[in-house]
């Protein structure tokens, strides 16, 4: 249970600095990546406008993308799904029809949705991981003391088919409790 709580923290530390990297080398060389496809001026400050808004906030993708992994791997695929479709597409629309007209109606109001997007779905998701994660990542209790005396009785041949029997029952309890909590 520790090590699903490593590895989500270790995944979103190694996502964030890569995606950060990754975007400053293209903020920095945008034009030049840009001039790839083409040259006329004012594509390329349309281009770079959207860069810089977008790449720069490019990293809090990985929180709703690193936290619904997580919420999917523990057995809860449709929260994250219902989540980024309302986070990503459903605000979006919201954001063009209801806000857009009302700020200015610009290019730059225009993109300034996606960052917007991302962080409220990035902190939805992460609250939702969070309370979610920390019920289902709890170790499972210690089995109650009379659980030995329900054990077959063991002779000194056969003491890792016991260790087995205890192992297995422990796994069967978790997994018990975790399925209660999922209903």
């Amino acid at each position: 249970f520790e090590r699903c709580k490593r590895i989500f923290w270790l995944n979103m530390a190694a996502s964030l600095i890569i995606s950060t990297v990754l975007s400053v080398v293209f903020v920095v060389g945008g034009r030049a990546f840009i001039r790839i496809y083409t040259s006329d001026e004012q594509a390329i400050e349309y281009a770079l406008l959207r860069m810089r808004t977008v790449l720069i906030a490019g990293m809090l993708t990985c929180t709703y993308e690193i936290a619904g992994g997580a919420l999917r791997g523990i057995g809860n695929s449709l929260l994250p799904a219902i989540i980024t479709v309302v986070g990503s597409c459903v605000f979006r629309i919201v954001w063009i029809y209801a806000v857009l007209p009302h700020v200015g109606g610009t290019y730059t109001m225009l993109v300034i949705v996606y960052p917007i997007s991302w962080a409220i779905t990035g902190a939805v998701m992460l609250v939702t991981y969070f309370a979610i994660g920390a019920k289902k990542l709890k170790r499972p209790p210690a089995p109650p003391p009379d659980r030995e005396e329900n054990l077959p009785e063991a002779s000194p041949s056969d003491g890792d088919i016991v260790e087995q029997t205890q192992a297995e029952r422990a796994s069967a309890d978790a997994c018990a409790q975790a399925s209660e909590t999922l209903a």
